[in-house]
């Protein structure tokens, strides 16, 4: 009976278009977040060098910064040119690259590819492709943590 009821729960989570919950991948994903959550700095304040990849303009490295939760700034690395507060839904934070590694694994075959800090557990690679047969509608991103908390602390 038990047995019988496990099959019917993992026949329904399939068919609601729901990640296998035992899947290396979901298994690793987990894992990763349980790590950011217990690294993220208690306010949710930090810089992230970010680099976003995809059929656009601006592929250059850049610095991110988070305040509590939310991108305030987003500046050319190299540079040091800001970028105007409509550019910043190009970028993501750490939570919302969870988000997006969340619902590519909803989607089938969006996922092209995800790698997480081994310390701190934050995706470090997120590549994602919405339209299999789309030639140009990849996005990946980069992100490396520069700093947690106040300003200037390094990993």
């Amino acid at each position: 009976m038990r047995r019988r009821r496990l099959v019917l729960l993992i026949l329904l989570l399939a068919a609601a278009g729901c990640p296998d919950p035992m899947s290396p991948e979901q298994v690793a994903l987990e894992a990763a977040s349980r790590q950011w959550t217990a690294a993220r700095p208690a306010d949710d304040s930090y810089v992230l060098m970010q680099r976003r990849i995809c059929f656009c303009i601006h592929n250059f490295e850049m610095r991110v910064t988070v305040t509590r939760g939310t991108i305030t700034a987003v500046v050319d690395a190299e540079t040091g040119a800001a970028e105007p507060s409509e550019a910043y839904e190009w970028y993501r934070t750490v939570d919302q690259l969870f988000g997006e590694i969340r619902e590519a694994r909803r989607t089938d075959g969006m996922l092209r590819e995800v790698t997480y800090h081994p310390t701190f557990g934050y995706p470090t690679l997120v590549s994602i492709d919405p339209i299999a047969m789309a030639v140009d509608d990849e996005t990946a991103w980069q992100t490396t943590l520069q700093s947690r908390g106040e300003p200037g602390s390094i990993r």
